[in-house]
């Protein structure tokens, strides 16, 4: 699965926003934008933090970038 397609879903599915998101990785709302609109990707650091704001678990966020590389 594409990385913005993964965001966009995670944001949905956890009622959570892009300020949150933003605000808890300390990155800028355009950051943010260009990953959604697929302009830009994450760096793997990035990435990372991305997983951990949405899954809490080791087991989760194994289960989250599975699915963003591996698309299952």
């Amino acid at each position: 699965m594409h990385f913005y397609l993964y965001l966009q879903q995670q944001l949905q599915q956890s009622k959570k926003t892009r300020l949150q998101l933003c605000e808890s990785l300390q990155i800028s709302q355009s950051t943010v934008s260009l990953w959604l609109s697929n302009n830009r990707k994450p760096d793997y650091n990035k990435l990372e933090k991305v997983v951990s704001f949405f899954a809490k678990s080791p087991t989760m966020k194994r289960k989250h970038l599975h699915f963003i590389f591996f698309g299952q």
